[in-house]
């Protein structure tokens, strides 16, 4: 009560959706300026191959910020609030993953992905192993995304599901592999970058490896509500 004015802040899921949107958005912004304002994508490629691109960072960057909290938590840094947002962020990446995998499947091509297959149009070695990883990512998603509901949760063992919940580390892992593979030889050039900006993969990278860094500082004891 304030002034005689009731506040209330908003729910965890109002806020995860608003944290999901503004992480799109910021990465599709800054897409549209390196890859077509100053690259050389054309804007006729915004609505498929730029949008396609700023879902998968965001995707990435919204598990890593799922898995991140506990230990962060654990570390003394931020507000307990947070984990009530956790599980929405998680789902979202993984929703925000399914559909960069449709969208990518749809335009996959020697013309749109040039740098993954070879002069005969056949995927390379290093087109094959990223497209082999991005799966993988994202099937190690799928079990802890549908155990997250909480009619399947109170169906399982707390054990089980806490199993079940850590392969969202693994799909982190293998996502961050799968970008590395599309990404490392643009990262070794940047003088040809676009603008100077670097490239949307070595960001994901940024974001990824510190989510894990934090995992790893953290203490492994759990405090009250699963961190």
């Amino acid at each position: 009560m304030l002034g005689g004015v009731t506040t209330s802040l908003p729910s965890p899921s109002s806020s995860a959706r608003r944290i999901t949107l503004a992480t799109l958005a910021a990465a599709f912004a800054y897409a549209v300026v390196r890859y077509v304002v100053v690259g050389t994508v054309p804007p006729a490629q915004l609505p498929v191959f730029v949008l396609n691109k700023a879902i998968a960072v965001a995707a990435l960057a919204l598990v890593a910020m799922a898995l991140a909290i506990g230990p962060l938590l654990r570390l003394g840094i931020g507000d307990r609030r947070w984990l009530a947002r956790r599980k929405s962020l998680g789902v979202h990446g993984f929703v925000l993953g399914a559909v960069h995998s449709v969208l990518t499947i749809a335009v996959l091509s020697p013309r749109t992905y040039a740098k993954l297959h070879d002069a005969a149009g056949a995927l390379t070695f290093e087109g094959g192993l990223a497209l082999l990883a991005g799966v993988a990512a994202f099937a190690a998603l799928v079990g802890p995304a549908m155990t997250s509901a909480t009619v399947v949760r109170r169906t399982m063992a707390a054990d089980a599901w806490r199993r079940t919940q850590r392969t969202a580390v693994i799909a982190l892992g293998v996502g961050l592999a799968h970008v590395v593979v599309l990404g490392w030889r643009t990262w070794l050039t940047p003088e040809r970058w676009p603008g100077h900006l670097p490239p949307l993969t070595a960001i994901s990278v940024a974001v990824a490896t510190l989510s894990l860094a934090v995992r790893a500082a953290a203490p492994c004891s759990r405090p009250p509500g699963r961190t």
